[in-house]
């Protein structure tokens, strides 16, 4: 049982470091596990450059895992087979169910679960009070000890209402991801994965609680474990001022580390530091490298080299900023002979940029990629999906069908539809009888030679939503009522129109937009539909079904 610190500045080589030891000893020792733990989006990065590194290009007895990784891992080892994980979407369904049944006893969320992105609000908080050991019976305790101001107090009453409801709910029926370690945490001493095996803990900034509480089992259970530490080489490693310095979060986790040693009587080896960045990935950039140890330090050192290398350059707001960097980037591609997969741009706060992109990176004819997480919720098609279940919740309501109309998935005009709309916002019209009932009333003669065409259009929209209004209030099961809105989906050919956009847009070379298009052409969005289906029990049911 030991515990080893890898420190070093970043760039330092710390990764590089701990993969060539660990494929040396993995090699020197085939019938012994090694762990290498690294955060769930470097798995994979993790496991490619582990297999570049070795010689023979395999790794037999090393496993590239996340937490989450391990904990199954082990389960599948236990034959734990009969685990029922409920995911996010579940989550948010199940605390949609609650908050109907809960309301009456939410002073101030009560009237707030039914806007958009409310319930996912409270699940997130729940989440991460779940990830920091929190459970509903501590955050009542701290509620009633801790001056917290009224407003806030009542909140987290509401909070704690949502809390308790959720947790009994799950009680005996499922566990949350965020409760999988916990789990892990009960079983690790029977696992021969994790039994004297060497882990090695990179890319880690911290350990939430419930992590450090299963850090705490493995340096009992395993032979031996590393932990790489980004942290100036210069730096006091054990001793942190206050969270003003740079490197408290660092630390702060070597220091929680050390206490859980010193109580377990864990052997802390020798730590290892490097500090030679300048030739690791800093070494075809010296600027970057500058700035890497000057950067936020107290004590730092002036640029003395070429000032094109590294420049400072202060501008009014975002859109002059990105004017600059296109002439930069044209620049670069048009007199030093760059090419634009060369060259990157960086920022701290992408949606502060990404509405002005658009207009001026195809201003200056720079093609591009933005890498950033688009929601699905404002794809036409969800947007379709949407508008299509608000029409039978608000009975034909005038917001409702014209969301619905101008998704853009139905084969009415927009000039059929602006004649609509004036027709109905004129009239008054609303509600399901009078989407029924042929239109008669006219004011003039203009009126009365479109009203034909109106009576058409009319009778298409309502043949649209006949069937679905019968299927949801006429106490169909869950499957009926998706059944019917799957043949709305096939009666519009929605999936056709989806495929004519993302060609279009390919013709037009956005291939962002035809990615984002093609991802619903794949018949994904029957995905979508069958979320339904798979929580067709009555727990679930809800009279406004917003699913999304």
């Amino acid at each position: 049982m030991s515990l080893q610190f890898i420190f070093g500045n970043s760039g330092s080589g710390k990764s590089s470091y701990l993969y060539r030891n660990i494929l040396k000893e993995a090699a020197e020792h085939p019938e012994k596990n090694y762990l290498v733990l690294v955060p769930e989006q470097f798995t994979m990065q993790t496991q490619r450059e582990l297999v570049r590194l070795e010689k023979s290009h395999a790794i037999m007895n090393v496993d590239v895992l996340s937490f989450a990784r391990l904990a199954y891992r082990v389960f599948d080892e236990l034959g734990k087979q009969n685990l029922r994980v409920l995911e996010e979407t579940g989550k948010n369904l199940v605390l949609r169910k609650l908050a109907g049944e809960q309301k009456k006893n939410l002073s101030v969320l009560g009237g707030n679960l039914n806007r958009m992105g409310y319930i996912s609000e409270v699940k997130s908080l729940i989440s991460e009070l779940t990830q920091y050991n929190v459970s509903p019976e501590k955050l009542d305790t701290f509620l009633e000890t801790e001056d917290v101001g009224e407003t806030l107090r009542l909140k987290m009453q509401d909070i704690s209402v949502m809390y308790h409801s959720f947790s009994e709910y799950l009680q005996g029926q499922y566990i949350t991801s965020e409760e999988v370690l916990s789990l892990l945490c009960d079983v690790a001493e029977d696992s021969n994965i994790i039994k004297d095996s060497v882990i090695v803990f990179d890319e880690f900034t911290g350990f939430t609680p419930i992590q450090n509480q299963l850090l705490r089992k493995l340096l009992v259970l395993s032979e031996r474990i590393i932990v790489s530490v980004t942290m100036d080489a210069g730096e006091d490693f054990y001793h942190c001022r206050g969270e003003q310095e740079l490197f408290s979060m660092s630390k702060k986790t070597v220091s929680v580390l050390m206490k859980m040693a010193e109580e377990l009587h864990v052997t802390v080896e020798e730590p290892v530091v490097l500090s030679d960045g300048k030739n690791h990935r800093y070494k075809n950039a010296p600027s970057l490298y500058f700035m890497e140890q000057n950067l936020f330090r107290p004590y730092y050192h002036k640029w003395r080299q070429k000032e094109d290398e590294l420049r400072i350059v202060s501008l009014k707001n975002p859109r002059e900023e990105l004017h600059f960097v296109a002439r930069e980037i044209t620049k670069f591609v048009r007199e030093k002979q760059y090419c634009y997969k060369d060259i990157a741009v960086v920022t701290g706060d992408v949606s502060l940029y990404d509405n002005y992109v658009d207009e001026i990176f195809a201003a200056y004819d720079i093609p591009y990629f933005l890498d950033q997480t688009r929601t699905i919720l404002f794809h036409p098609f969800i947007e379709f999906i949407r508008a299509v279940l608000e029409v039978v919740e608000l009975d034909f309501s005038y917001e409702s069908v014209f969301r619905f109309l101008r998704c853009g998935l139905t084969d009415i005009t927009e000039q059929q539809i602006d004649l609509l709309e004036n027709y109905v916002l004129a009239k008054g019209i609303r509600g399901r009888k009078k989407w029924e009932k042929q239109w008669t009333f006219v004011f003039d003669d203009t009126e009365k030679e479109n009203l034909t065409e109106m009576n058409e259009v009319r009778e298409k929209i309502y043949g649209f939503f006949a069937p679905l209004s019968e299927a949801f209030t006429q106490g169909k099961t869950v499957r009926d009522e998706t059944t019917v809105l799957y043949e709305l989906i096939e009666k519009l050919e929605i999936e056709q129109k989806l495929k004519q956009k993302e060609l279009e847009f390919e013709r037009q070379g956005n291939q962002v937009k035809a990615k984002e298009y093609a991802r619903f052409t794949k018949l994904s969005w029957i995905c979508l539909i069958r979320l339904w289906t798979s929580w067709e029990t009555k727990c679930f049911r809800s009279k406004s079904m917003r699913i999304f």
